[in-house]
């Protein structure tokens, strides 16, 4: 006898037919919901692009996907962003099967280092918005509890010469996704002046 043991949830979903066929055809309208937002970031970035002369080419779009972020499924885009070993300069995207969609400036190494003096000159213009600031341990965690995030205006920058890395996010309920074009948009114009005066 196997001690293996199925709980009454679990074989309800082992008989369900019709759930992975939904979460398929959910999830490839996720990945063009992350493609339309996509080109809309495109179309700012290279609006300000020239105010950037220090980055090199940015990467092409990229939209990752997997199963297992904090147990749930997720999906990535990745734009503009430069992924260097130690140096990242990074406007990602994300959507967290059953949490929310986020939206985060993930800065580190020479780029922190480039942009650390201007955000906190600056940093008054995104305290007053939505937005959080990175207190975690880790620059690849994206929940929104205390120990990885605060809100910006309860967060001091005054040691941003200390940090390993700085994200700066904001999130958008699953109700609100077809608002993630605009609201992606936003924020990207949004921290671009932050970063440069």
């Amino acid at each position: 006898m196997t001690n293996i043991r199925f709980t009454s949830r679990e074989m309800e979903i082992l008989r369900d037919t019709e759930f992975l066929i939904t979460k398929r055809t959910a999830l490839a309208k996720i990945d063009n919901l992350l493609a339309e937002t996509q080109s809309n970031l495109k179309m700012i970035w290279e609006t300000n692009r020239h105010r950037f002369p220090e980055l090199p080419s940015v990467r092409l779009p990229k939209i990752s996907r997997g199963e297992n972020y904090r147990g749930l499924p997720w999906r990535v885009l990745d734009y503009p962003a430069i992924f260097e070993k130690e140096d990242i300069f990074a406007f990602r995207t994300m959507f967290w099967w059953g949490n929310f969609f986020s939206i985060t400036l993930h800065l580190q190494g020479k780029y922190l280092r480039e942009y650390s003096r201007t955000i906190y000159r600056n940093h008054r213009n995104f305290r007053a918005k939505p937005y959080f600031v990175s207190t975690g341990e880790s620059p690849w965690e994206y929940h929104y509890e205390k120990d990885n995030y605060l809100p910006a205006d309860k967060v001091s920058l005054n040691n941003m010469d200390n940090l390993k890395f700085l994200k700066i996010s904001t999130k958008l309920s699953l109700d609100n996704w077809n608002t993630l074009e605009k609201e992606a948009g936003d924020f990207l114009s949004a921290i671009l002046p932050v970063l440069k005066d």
